[in-house]
């Protein structure tokens, strides 16, 4: 029986920052902050990978962790969203990227507390929650029947936001010109001093907390 989880979308092939998903942050790296997170949800969680030898690191990771990996098309990202959902039997879907180290899992619950069937909850348009605590959560049924464009292939839910009906949930105050994501080299400057000044494991801090960091 299907039952509701998270699948993050991860690769090597970064075009600027190669390599970002698994880059050290604070010892650990970057993807397994994220999978910490996550693990706080007690949902299903698949790591949605791709099967080019670039990517054999993520999935031997995964592995390590224990962790449910999913590997399918390096560039048709909705495929491997689809492929995992179905291998894992995943439904509805919350989709998570895997360069988001400090995602807050209270986001996840709140949009499954909003999803119903035919909608897609999102966080995302418009933004006002920083990048990298971005969520987006919809029924495999929609990724299935949806005409997919070549931007749809690679960003998965861009044709959902016309398909579907969409439930945004925000932030106030608007939050949205911070940065908690591993995207730039600046980024990742960024991160390693936030990193550098927790005194407790960087996955007990709240987004409220995180944010009251980056201005300290």
């Amino acid at each position: 029986m299907a039952e509701a989880g998270v699948i993050v979308q991860a690769r090597m092939n970064s075009a600027r920052v190669p390599g970002k998903v698994l880059r050290p942050l604070a010892g650990r790296p970057l993807l397994g902050h994220l999978l910490d997170r996550l693990r706080t949800l007690g949902l299903p969680v698949v790591v949605a990978t791709s099967d080019d030898s670039s990517d054999d690191a993520i999935a031997s990771f995964c592995v390590a962790e224990g962790v449910a990996v999913h590997r399918g098309s390096l560039d048709d990202v909705a495929e491997r969203f689809v492929g995992a959902a179905r291998e894992y039997d995943v439904d509805p879907i919350v989709r998570v990227s895997g360069d988001s180290p400090l995602l807050d899992p209270a986001l996840v619950r709140r949009a499954l507390a909003l999803w119903e069937p035919g909608l897609l909850v999102t966080n995302v348009r418009p933004r006002t929650f920083p990048t990298g605590q971005s969520v987006e959560a919809f029924e495999l049924a929609a990724l299935e029947g949806a005409e997919l464009t070549d931007d749809a292939r690679e960003h998965v839910t861009s044709t959902l936001y016309e398909q579907l009906r969409v439930q945004n949930f925000s932030h106030a105050p608007d939050l949205s010109h911070l940065r908690l994501t591993l995207d730039t080299d600046e980024d990742a400057v960024r991160l390693d001093a936030l990193f550098a000044r927790m005194e407790r494991p960087p996955s007990d801090y709240s987004l409220a907390e995180l944010v009251e960091l980056c201005s300290a």
